[in-house]
């Protein structure tokens, strides 16, 4: 029996409608208020043409905010990639309390933002913090991770690793567990040492996994708010003031709904052409992945 097209594009209707509602149509809005201003975002807003845009790029905040979202995107993709797949390592490995492990693995995952920047504000705490009472015959007194401008931002990327760590490690357990142990019984058979395993066995089956991951990772922690705001709010000083950070402050600070809608659009078309440039020039060849 012929299926109508007309029924299909009415299944899909819901689905798109979805999509239109949640996604393009506040794109178009964001885009629309960056030609635009107004005072404290409400009221009329004034057409000023490309003068946000020009605004964002001769600004000294905008450029640092831009740094400080490399300098962020780049730690928080070395530490993501590289301890999951060693965890994930460790956990396929057949231990006494695997399964509990594997389990208590996924915590940080589940905790939501808000308790896991109040958790970790108490623990860095300088005076009565944790992590300064058991370092603090190491670091010879207290130290102020999230006040101190050189610490404040790998701090944040640490606290972030450990929130973000069990979804890769999940997915690099996943494919680890895939591999055929025949072809680690033909590695050792041919004298290949442990890492040998690894770089010709193991990374090769798992490496369209580590690029998924690194994918979604990038687009995931560039967009992060929530937890550096809760955790310092960009301070001490702009330390930690990524882009979405400058952004949210802009628009939900200081009013400036037009200007923050401006960077927000740069924000996305950076994001757009890191992913053009993600696919083309970083996705694994078919033979590595088979």
């Amino acid at each position: 029996m012929r299926r109508s097209p007309t029924v299909a594009w009415l299944l899909m209707t819901p689905a798109l409608l979805w999509i239109v509602g949640i996604t393009i149509f506040p794109i178009a809005v964001a885009i629309g208020f960056s030609f635009t201003e107004s005072a404290f975002g409400l009221g009329r807003m004034a057409w000023v043409g490309a003068a946000n845009y020009l605004s964002a790029l001769q600004s000294p905040d905008f450029w640092s905010a831009v740094g400080t979202s490399m300098i962020w995107l780049v730690g928080n993709l070395a530490l993501q990639l590289s301890l999951p797949m060693v965890v994930a390592l460790f956990l396929n490995r057949a231990f006494f309390g695997r399964d509990i492990a594997r389990t208590i693995v996924l915590t940080p995952w589940i905790i939501p933002a808000i308790v896991a920047a109040i958790m970790w504000r108490w623990i860095m705490e300088p005076t009565v913090g944790v992590l300064n009472r058991v370092m603090g015959p190491v670091l010879h007194g207290p130290v102020q991770f999230l006040g101190d401008t050189r610490l404040a931002l790998a701090s944040i990327i640490g606290i972030n690793t450990w929130r973000f760590a069990p979804f890769g490690i999940v997915l690099m357990l996943a494919s680890l567990q895939t591999i055929p142990l025949e072809y680690y019984e033909a590695a050792r058979i041919d004298g290949s040492s442990a890492f040998q395993e690894f770089r010709y066995v193991t990374f090769p089956m798992v490496g369209r996994i580590v690029w998924f991951v690194g994918l979604l990772g990038s687009v995931w922690v560039f967009n992060i708010v929530d937890l550096i705001w809760l955790l310092t709010q960009g301070g001490p000083g702009v330390a930690t003031q990524t882009l979405p950070v400058l952004v949210y402050r802009t628009a939900f600070k200081t009013f400036r709904l037009g200007y923050a809608s401006s960077m927000a659009v740069m924000s996305g078309l950076f994001l757009a052409i890191f992913g053009v440039v993600y696919f083309v020039f970083l996705q694994p060849k078919t033979d590595e992945a088979t």
